[in-house]
C-alpha cells in the first residue's frame, strides 16, 4: 500500500511511502533514510564478535548437554546441533526486531493517547519502561503527528512520525 506526503519547499515535493517494502520514494527514485546513512558510518566491532561467539557457545552447550547426560553423539546429532547453533544469532535478531516493533507500537499508541494494554514479555516491559522514564524526564508534549522531513540536497528522508516540544518551549524532539 502506498501513502503520499506532499511537502512544500520552493516547489511541491511528493514523498511516497511503500508500506509493504517500508521504503520512501521521490520522483520514482528510492531515497534512503537519515538513519540508514548514519548507521552505515557506525563501526560495530562487537557485532562481529557476537555473531561468531554466540553460535559457538550454543554449539558447546549442546555438546556438553549430550556429554553430561551420557547421550551418544553421532554425525546426524552433530549436524542437528550445528544447525541449531548456527541459527542462534538469527533467532535472537528476529526476536529483537519483534520486541522493537511491539515497543514502537506501544509508543505510537501512547502518543495517540490510546490505552496501553498490559504487557507480559520482560523484554517489552523493560524497553517500554525505559521509554517512559526517558519521556517523563524530557518533559515533552506532542505538537505534531506524522511529520515528514526530506532533504533534496542529500536525497534522504528523516521519517519522524512525531514532533514534540519541551514544555518550556526550549527545544524540539523528532521521534
Amino acid at each position: 500500500m502506498w501513502k503520499k506526503y506532499p511537502l512544500k519547499y520552493k516547489e511541491e515535493t511528493i514523498v511516497s511511502f511503500n508500506e509493504d517494502e517500508h521504503r520512501y520514494y521521490v520522483d520514482g527514485k528510492e531515497v534512503i533514510s537519515a538513519t540508514t546513512i548514519i548507521d552505515r558510518g557506525l563501526i560495530k566491532p562487537n557485532l562481529l564478535k557476537w555473531m561468531i561467539n554466540t553460535p559457538m557457545y550454543k554449539f558447546k552447550d549442546l555438546i556438553n548437554s549430550k556429554l553430561d547426560n551420557k547421550e551418544p553423539i553421532d554425525r546426524a546429532g552433530l549436524e542437528r546441533m550445528f544447525k541449531e547453533a548456527r541459527s542462534k544469532t538469527n533467532n535472537l535478531k528476529e526476536d529483537g526486531a519483534l520486541i522493537g516493533s511491539v515497543v514502537h507500537g506501544l509508543i505510537e499508541d501512547f502518543i495517540h493517547k490510546k490505552e496501553i494494554p498490559t504487557q507480559s514479555d520482560p523484554k517489552v516491559i523493560n524497553c517500554w519502561n525505559m521509554f517512559l522514564d526517558w519521556w517523563n524526564e524530557q518533559g515533552y508534549e506532542v505538537i505534531e503527528i506524522e511529520k515528514k522531513l526530506f532533504s533534496k540536497k542529500h536525497n534522504c528522508h528523516v521519517p519522524h512520525k512525531y514532533c514534540a516540544e519541551n514544555k518550556n518551549n526550549e527545544e524540539f524532539c523528532y521521534i
